[in-house]
């Protein structure tokens, strides 16, 4: 499963892990602004991913970064 969600905010990754709480997934998160990370409670289990600058320089590079 993949789950896409765009913005600045967190109502976004709190809808999402509220999402994996409910149906006891371990949430996978990919994020291009991991210092926002540092800011919220992750559970234990979260797998988090974070792409190099070179990574997302542009759109190609990030779409080969996430197929990989």
């Amino acid at each position: 499963m993949f789950y896409y969600c765009f913005g600045g905010g967190f109502g976004h990754l709190t809808r999402y892990l509220a999402f994996c709480h409910t149906f006891s997934i371990a949430p996978h998160i990919i994020t291009v602004s991991s210092s926002l990370l540092a800011r919220i409670r992750l559970p234990e289990k979260a797998k988090v991913f974070v792409p190099d600058e070179t990574e997302i320089e542009n759109r190609e590079s990030l779409t080969a970064w996430l197929n990989n």
